[in-house]
């Protein structure tokens, strides 16, 4: 998304989710906006959804989360270990993904997930510095969000 480069202008950009969480850092989040705007028409809007996500609860480290895909295939979600940094707003999991498959193949990776937040007013001067103006923040009920809100959707406009 800090990379866009689409041949024309939209009337509304939809982020699906609080996916601006996996903007690494600040630095990628401002480039993502910039393009954001760059790519919205006069009169069109943005919604981004955004997270601030509490540490990961103890307990759940080691405990296997399991689904069956439509393929009879087991995937297998485990949390092992996480670093939570208030001051760079970031919480990264290191987790293990399986797939099992109903022949009994066994595929495995380990990776870093790592979710990067904002606060409403952090997120609302980027989007100031990136020439959006921020036009409401709503709650997932289309309420206003409070201050405090740890899920929030910008709704921005071209300034």
């Amino acid at each position: 998304m800090e990379e866009m480069k689409l041949e024309r202008r939209y009337r509304s950009i939809y982020l699906a989710g609080p996916t601006f969480n996996l903007l690494a850092d600040d630095e990628t989040a401002r480039r993502a906006l910039h393009r954001i705007r760059e790519h919205l028409a006069p009169d069109g809007q943005a919604l981004i959804p955004l997270w601030v996500p509490g540490p990961t609860s103890g307990e759940e480290f080691g405990v296997r989360r399991e689904a069956v895909d439509g393929e009879g295939a087991t995937l297998v979600y485990t949390p092992l270990s996480e670093t939570y940094d208030e001051a760079l707003r970031t919480r990264t999991t290191s987790a293990r993904y399986e797939r099992l498959g109903p022949d009994g193949t066994l595929e495995q990776a380990d990776r870093d997930w790592v979710l990067h937040w904002h606060s409403q007013a952090s997120a609302r001067e980027m989007c100031e510095q990136a020439g959006l103006r921020v036009v409401r923040t709503e709650d997932d009920n289309g309420n206003e969000a409070t201050a405090d809100a740890d899920y929030f959707i910008l709704i921005v406009q071209p300034s």
